[in-house]
């Protein structure tokens, strides 16, 4: 009887502590769970935005616009591969900035002071952040059809004389999409960077697209000018020379003002004492302005220069033009009485 009740009190026993465990097994994975649980919430919520506020992971890779009436601001994120985490907290004031950029745009007054603030912002981050400007040119790239975002991002993007802006400048230059290829031209314009690479990019589309005004005329503007051969530079003034009888007048203009800043000898400069006889007043007035800026200095020039003053229907700017380019030559004592004369009629002196 004693032995049974020994058993029955250690079952008893026994089914107590087992009981006990489990429940206290229980309660320990449940609050582990629950722990996890935080935890794994904690973490899936720790990326930041340019303000520091926690954003979900799913929004990390996604694509910020900013909608508006007519253009829609497309704001990149890093590639992936590396720490793209990392990289998202370096652009991320960048992206910021740029939609900041949007909003102002829209906005009606168009505010001037706030939309260079934000540009000069754009500049800073560009100059000082090697992420930051592969972003901007990220967004350049993918807002090009967007000209009342490009235009914004183009001033920002000519300030940064960087090889990077020049390899875009470059690339889109060399694009089979004319509006890409003239925007890529006037960049490398704005950058000024003097290569042989962009001298050759220029000339090629000079030669091939002399047809297309605005293609033709950004090509010319973005003409670098670099030390040459004789014969290399003989090349160029002849292309020159052929576009400075092109249809169009403002390409005639503009190459007729590249030969004065390329020539180097008074043959070279033919084509511009040339059209300095032209019927057209618009000619006469680009071959003077060219041989004003010109350094080159020649007998037969001289002497072409002196006539252009002397003649009574010329137009007083391109007499004045004229005088100043006779200000770089050796003048007997009658040419600089000629010269003379004529500065005493540009002072409002009687003309003789």
């Amino acid at each position: 009887m004693s032995l049974r009740k020994n058993s029955s009190v250690t079952y008893v026993i026994g089914a107590c502590v087992i009981t006990g465990a489990l429940l206290i097994g229980y309660q320990f994975g449940k609050s582990s769970t629950s722990a996890l649980t935080t935890s794994s919430l904690e973490t899936k919520n720790t990326t930041y935005n340019s303000d520091k506020k926690v954003v979900s992971t799913q929004q990390k890779h996604s694509n910020i616009q900013k909608s508006s009436q007519n253009s829609t601001l497309e704001v990149s994120h890093p590639k992936e591969g590396g720490s793209s985490l990392e990289l998202s907290i370096k652009t991320a004031p960048l992206n910021s900035e740029l939609t900041h950029l949007q909003d102002l745009i829209q906005t009606t007054p168009y505010d001037f002071k706030a939309v260079g603030k934000s540009k000069k912002a754009l500049l800073t981050l560009a100059k000082t952040n090697a992420n930051a400007l592969e972003e901007l040119l990220t967004s350049y790239n993918d807002n090009f059809d967007n000209k009342k975002i490009e235009q914004h991002l183009f001033q920002v993007l000519a300030q940064v004389r960087s090889p990077k802006v020049e390899a875009l400048a470059t690339e889109l230059a060399q694009s089979s999409n004319r509006i890409k290829s003239i925007a890529g031209f006037d960049l490398l314009a704005e950058l000024n960077m003097p290569s042989q690479k962009n001298l050759n990019i220029s000339t090629s589309s000079l030669r091939e697209h002399s047809s297309d005004k605005e293609l033709t005329l950004a090509a010319l503007h973005a003409l670098p000018k670099i030390p040459l051969s004789s014969q290399e530079n003989k090349n160029i003034i002849e292309l020159l020379a052929e576009l400075s009888t092109n249809d169009n007048e403002a390409i005639r203009s503009e190459s007729l003002l590249s030969i004065g800043n390329w020539a180097k000898t008074e043959e070279e400069l033919d084509s511009v004492v040339k059209a300095l006889s032209s019927t057209t007043t618009d000619d006469r007035i680009s071959a003077a302005m060219a041989l004003e800026q010109s350094s080159v200095v020649g007998d037969n020039l001289k002497t072409t220069l002196l006539q252009t003053l002397s003649q009574e229907n010329e137009l007083w700017e391109v007499k004045s033009m004229s005088a100043n380019a006779l200000g770089r030559f050796n003048l007997n004592e009658s040419e600089f009485q000629a010269l003379q004369n004529f500065r005493k009629v540009q002072m409002g002196g009687v003309k003789h």
